[in-house]
């Protein structure tokens, strides 16, 4: 009888155990259930309401390839001082058909920039097929933030050189000058113009949609700047043989004259 009594107390125990264990296995079965819950509204939220957002990002982002303009060579005379020098300047460009939907914003664009609105939409409008063109090159500052203020979707903004001459008016003949391209087209600046020019190099960038660079993804081809020339005359000499020449030629009222420096 005593042994029956023994095992009579276990059962009691076990049985007072069994409500506690319920619960436990309750407050798991919840606490999955909610985490289940929290993963699945992200899900929808990403997969559904997400959709919309998503979508817009990847439209205002876009992977584009560009060129890496290079300063064309400096010209020095033989004492190291500038005839020819490439000063950086800031270009404005458009996408077409980012601008074909706000005709209506070519009026602000032009008189910024001093163009003829007609032909600004007439160039917009029958360039659909070009993802940039340019319709002001090498512009001065003011006049690129005043470009940038007016924030149109389609216009672009590049990087170029402008050449200048510090004494152009001493030897136009000899140092010649280029185009809008940078191409040398007459004199030193014309016969020397594979090594004055450099190679440009390209790189993709990421851009949002206005055409504005975010960060660069990665180089292409690696930019390598135009080489200087020096040459052997001496810009004091030629000043004063310029000078001198110019005043005979005035003196005589001759139609034009020339002058060796020995």
């Amino acid at each position: 009888m005593k042994k029956v009594k023994h095992n009579n107390t276990k059962t009691k125990e076990i049985s007072g155990d069994m409500p506690n264990i319920k619960m436990r296995m309750s407050v798991v079965t919840m606490f999955l259930l909610l985490c289940f819950g929290v993963v699945a509204v992200r899900a929808f939220s990403i997969q559904v309401m997400g959709t919309e957002f998503y979508t817009e990002q990847g439209d205002m982002r876009q992977i584009r390839e560009v060129s890496l303009p290079v300063p064309r060579g400096n010209i020095y005379d033989r004492n190291g001082e500038p005839l020819a020098i490439s000063t950086p300047m800031v270009s404005v460009g458009v996408d077409p058909s980012k601008l074909i939907n706000q005709i209506s914003r070519l009026g602000q664009l032009a008189e910024v920039l001093s163009l003829d609105e007609e032909k600004l939409n007439e160039l917009v409008v029958n360039k659909q097929d070009k993802k940039f063109i340019y319709i002001k090159r090498r512009i001065p500052p003011y006049m690129a933030d005043s470009v940038k203020a007016l924030n149109i979707n389609g216009v672009e903004f590049r990087q170029e050189f402008k050449r200048y001459y510090p004494t152009y008016e001493i030897m136009p003949q000899l140092i010649g000058f280029t185009d809008a391209n940078d191409v040398g087209k007459e004199g030193i600046e014309n016969t020397y113009d594979k090594q004055l020019s450099g190679t440009s190099g390209r790189k993709q960038v990421m851009q949002d949609r206005k055409g504005n660079v975010i960060r660069d993804v990665k180089e292409i081809t690696e930019a390598q700047a135009g080489e200087d020339l020096y040459l052997s005359i001496d810009r004091r000499l030629q000043y004063v043989a310029y000078k001198a020449l110019k005043t005979a030629v005035h003196s005589r009222k001759a139609e034009k004259g020339a002058a060796i420096v020995m």
